[in-house]
C-alpha cells in the first residue's frame, strides 16, 4: 500500500500527519519567537524545551501510525492540546482585532493548522474503526 492511499484509508495515518505538521510548525515558530525577554520569563533553560518539544514532535505521529490497542484514546485525548492552542490563538487574535491592535498573520494560520490537527486526531478517535 503506498504512502497516499494509507492516508486515504487510514484516519491515524492522516492524523499523525496532521500532528506532524501541527508540531513542526510549532516548533520553529516557538525558535524563531525566541527573543532574550523570553528567555528570562522562564526557569527551565530554553533547549530543554526545544529538546522534549522536537521529542513529542517525532514520537507522538509514530504512536499514532502505529495499531495498538489504546490508540483511539490516546487520539482523542491528545486532540485537546492543538484544540486548546488553536482556541486560544483564535481567542487573542479577536482581543487583538477588538482592541484595534496589529494581528499576527503567524498566529492566525498556526490557529487553523492547531484546529486542523485537533479534527483530525478527534476524526480518527471517533471514527477510526474499531480494529486498530
Amino acid at each position: 500500500m503506498s504512502l497516499l492511499q494509507r492516508l486515504q484509508r487510514d484516519p491515524f495515518a492522516l492524523a499523525a500527519v496532521g500532528y506532524l505538521v501541527y508540531g513542526v510548525v510549532y516548533w520553529l515558530g516557538a525558535f524563531l519567537q525566541m527573543t532574550p525577554e523570553r528567555r528570562m520569563e522562564s526557569s527551565v533553560p530554553p533547549w530543554v524545551w526545544f529538546t522534549v518539544g522536537g521529542f513529542l514532535v517525532l514520537l507522538v505521529p509514530v504512536i499514532l501510525w502505529r495499531p495498538w490497542r489504546g490508540r483511539r484514546i490516546f487520539a482523542g485525548l491528545w486532540a485537546l492540546g492543538p484544540l486548546g492552542k488553536g482556541l486560544s490563538l483564535l481567542w487573542r487574535t479577536g482581543r487583538r482585532l477588538q482592541e484595534s491592535e496589529p494581528v499576527s498573520v503567524f498566529q492566525v494560520v498556526f490557529a487553523l493548522i492547531a484546529l486542523t490537527a485537533a479534527a483530525l486526531l478527534a476524526r480518527a478517535a471517533f471514527f477510526g474503526g474499531r480494529k486498530t
